[in-house]
């Protein structure tokens, strides 16, 4: 399965209101990276996003509890050897009763491309997308899997989209989100000398 199709059907799971939808290991840890979008103008550029904030969670498909709040924060570079990477998100439990987190540990793969329809600028930057997958701790738990994709849709951070689906080491949905920020900026940045 890749990660489209993880995508995908964590999607229908919402869509039609399933409780949990659950994956095998197998089929998380052979997700494949992501493919070069066929309207990109440009792909695997170098360079790093940063940022982070509140996602609007209006359209929030999992869990589905009206009034949940997701934040998250980041430094990712286009280049998964490329180091440091890290990736957060934190997001309150079912009627308020506790938090969840998922913190990176491990960034697999991460695709960098120029979406022609959306303009990173200020900075400039070669790309204003990111998707990423890859493995860290839920709720203090190694083995959880993490997909990923951010926008950066210029200044001020209003029109940045972020994407974050989280399952446990056991395959479990527990986070599956897409948004654009409520509060915060991410911002794409070229290479460094």
């Amino acid at each position: 399965m890749n990660t489209r199709n993880i995508l995908l059907t964590s999607l229908l799971a919402g869509a039609l209101g399933l409780a949990a939808l659950t994956l095998s290991p197998l089929a998380i840890k052979s997700a494949s990276a992501h493919e070069c979008p066929p309207d990109a103008v440009s792909c695997f550029v170098e360079g790093r996003m940063t940022g982070g904030g509140r996602i609007d969670t209006s359209n929030i498909r999992w869990p589905p509890v009206p009034g949940t709040i997701v934040t998250h924060g980041f430094e990712l570079h286009c280049n998964a050897a490329e180091l440091p990477n890290g990736f957060q998100v934190n997001w309150n439990g079912i009627a308020d009763v506790g938090s969840n987190r998922f913190h990176l540990e491990t960034l697999e793969d991460v695709l960098c491309w120029d979406d022609p329809n959306i303009s990173p600028t200020p900075p400039n930057a070669p790309f204003d997308t990111l998707s990423a997958h890859g493995y860290g701790r839920y709720n203090g738990q190694s083995g959880a899997y993490l997909f990923i994709k951010l926008t950066d849709a210029g200044e001020p951070g209003r029109y940045d989209e972020a994407t974050i689906v989280v399952y446990d080491k056991f395959g479990i949905l527990q986070l599956d989100v897409t948004g654009k920020l409520k509060y915060g900026n991410h911002q794409a940045h070229k290479a460094t000398g």
